[in-house]
């Protein structure tokens, strides 16, 4: 499983917004990317790495970043990636 939401660069709070994710492996691994798919390119390599001989399926739990006026977070949404061939 892969926990993602979007944030700003600790050391550039100013700067461009950025994908954190958490994949959820034997143990938890934190990644960090530009964009989205950049992020779930990331997790595919890890989890490859990880268990290369299994064709897992990746899912992804996208929480959108807290909206200002109500500080609450918008709706969550899941998504489930199949390997394809080449994994």
């Amino acid at each position: 499983m892969l926990y993602v939401k979007p944030g700003r660069d600790e050391n550039d709070p100013d700067g461009y917004l950025i994908w954190l994710g958490t994949l959820d492996l034997l143990e938890k691994v934190r990644l960090a990317a530009r964009s989205l798919p950049d992020l779930v390119v990331l997790a595919r390599r890890r989890l490859i790495e990880t268990v290369p001989d299994e064709r897992i399926e990746l899912r992804i739990v996208l929480f959108p970043d807290l909206a200002p006026a109500t500080n609450r977070f918008g709706e969550v949404v899941e998504l489930t990636l199949t390997p394809w061939n080449g994994a």
